[in-house]
């Protein structure tokens, strides 16, 4: 790869400093080296191109003045003349293709062209090119501060005061002060961003070792991070990037502990940032996709589903438009599929569900591999829910085998605990009473072993396994009208209650009481509560 930018800063006759750069820079090799040259340099370039691609005399193009000779240079790249003729024809067109077509990939890519504009300005000021150089990075300061890249616009601004010096104007105190200010209030700035930036990670940390913290130590770690939280006010955060840091950690805080209060305004107030600050997407894809991820779950927790539907329409419009990446387009695809799915669960539509998944799962499968583990699980519980609910039991066991094996390598321990108690009701469904009954004492004394059992996995195994037994005996009913029972006092707590986000236990138990589908009787719940709202 050197040798190609070798044959062509000789072939360009640009100084050898432009190649020495360009080779302790590879990232900005060809582009800074045809940036450095001027207008006229790129028209002549270009006349002498066209004139040498229609002869078809490419064995040329790099002995018309260089600063070796082919002997010399045939020597030091140990080619051939025939592989030295292929050699340029090749480096011409792709260097050709590259000025004419390619370039357009970099133009979204803001942190590049900054470098690469500061790079440029020094170039240009080795030339003794002042003005130019001064230019350059006014220009790059401008866009830095646009986008809210902190650490580039102080880079920059300290690149800028060594070139004012070149200039009697750096030792006027009205124009180095203005710009020394500046930058202390950038420095202030980023450090704002930065413990945002932290909290927010180790809040997403957090996130995918345990969603939901059923009890008050699994929440303390958590709870530490929200008081730090507490220490920043929205109204006085300098910067919409710390903004859109501080709302999504608090919709992180407020869903790892089932807290319900301020969620609708955070949710507004974060997409109300992303839409009136979409520059900022492509700069920030990974927070921007978890970020309609997290709505979407939030907005489930208070029971808002026309909100979530409603914040994720937006959401799509904003990914159509500014989602460069086809990394993050296929994350927002899988995030847009969950959420749809979901939507669909909650507004009891399983007809339309059994439609959209038939034609929607496979595609969203094969993307599954652009997320992490910790994601590619919550995806896959989901689908597991839905095949169960749809009554596609053999289905809703593949996958959760495969989340099984999965786990194997995060080692979540809230998804431990839903795969051994949903396992069972799977193996319940399919009346495979022999395996069930290995299932639970296997997960049972697994949990016990490893001082995991909690109080309702336990309950939930239990219970489960007495089932088969029971219904033998006519007193299914009866076991499980006193379980419904028992689950109550899991519901009516604060902490406990998100044992139910995942999955409707309690539901599923009454589908069964009432001898009718899980599906029918949702159905009749919803048509109930209709009717009590109506009153």
């Amino acid at each position: 790869m050197i040798t190609k930018y070798v044959e062509i800063a000789i072939y360009l006759n640009r100084p050898l400093r432009i190649f020495l750069f360009c080779s302790m820079h590879p990232q900005t090799q060809l582009t800074v080296l045809i940036n450095s040259l001027s207008a006229k340099e790129k028209s002549a370039f270009f006349k002498r191109e066209n004139a040498v691609f229609a002869e078809n005399k490419h064995a040329s193009l790099l002995s018309r003045k260089p600063s070796l000779s082919r002997s010399e240079i045939l020597k030091k790249l140990k080619l051939s003349k025939k592989g030295y003729k292929k050699f340029c024809e090749s480096t011409y067109t792709q260097l050709c293709h590259f000025l004419l077509s390619d370039k357009g990939f970099l133009i979204n890519d803001i942190p590049y062209n900054l470098r690469e504009n500061q790079m440029m300005a020094e170039l240009l000021k080795e030339r003794g090119l002042i003005a130019e150089a001064k230019k350059k990075i006014e220009k790059a300061i401008e866009i830095a501060m646009q986008s809210e890249l902190f650490s580039n616009e102080i880079s920059l601004r300290h690149q800028y005061l060594q070139i004012m010096f070149y200039q009697q104007e750096a030792s006027s105190h009205d124009k180095i002060l203005p710009f020394l200010q500046r930058m202390e209030s950038i420095i202030a700035m980023q450090r704002e961003q930065e413990e945002l930036k932290l909290i927010y990670r180790q809040l997403i940390t957090l996130r995918y070792k345990m969603a939901l913290r059923t009890s008050l130590e699994e929440q303390e770690e958590v709870k530490l991070l929200d008081d730090q939280l507490k220490e920043f006010l929205p109204e006085s955060l300098r910067s919409n990037t710390a903004s859109i840091y501080y709302y999504q950690s608090c919709l992180l805080v407020s869903f790892m502990l089932g807290r319900t209060a301020n969620i609708s305004g955070w949710n507004n107030s974060l997409l109300e940032h992303w839409e009136q600050q979409s520059h900022l997407i492509p700069l920030h894809q990974d927070l921007f996709v978890r970020a309609v991820s997290l709505q979407a779950y939030t907005q489930f927790l208070i029971k808002d589903i026309a909100g979530a539907k409603a914040f994720l329409e937006r959401y799509r419009d904003l990914a159509t438009k500014h989602l460069l990446s086809v990394f993050y387009q296929d994350w927002f695809a899988i995030v847009d599929f969950q959420t749809i799915t979901k939507v669909l669960h909650k507004t009891y539509q399983y007809e339309e569900l059994e439609n959209f998944f038939s034609k929607k799962w496979e595609l969203s499968y094969k993307q599954l591999p652009v997320l992490g583990e910790a994601e590619k699980l919550d995806v896959l519980m989901s689908v597991c829910i839905t095949f169960f609910v749809l009554q596609q039991w053999q289905n809703a066991e593949t996958i959760i085998l495969e989340i099984k094996a999965n786990n194997q390598k995060i080692k979540r321990i809230d998804t431990l605990y839903f795969t051994f108690v949903f396992h069972s009701l799977i193996l319940y469904e399919q009346k495979e009473w022999s395996r069930l009954d290995s299932h639970i004492n296997s997960g049972y004394h697994f949990l016990y072993s490893n001082n995991a059992l909690r109080p309702f996995e336990k309950d939930m195994l239990l219970f489960i396994k007495k089932l088969p037994v029971a219904m033998l005996k006519g007193k299914a009913k009866e076991i499980m009208n006193a379980f419904l029972h028992k689950l109550d006092a899991y519901r009516d707590n604060e902490t406990q209650k998100l044992h139910f986000a995942t999955f409707d236990y309690y539901s599923w138990i009454e589908s069964k009481i009432e001898e009718v589908s899980y599906i029918t009787h949702m159905k009749r719940k919803a048509l109930n509560q209709q009717r009590a709202d109506r009153k």
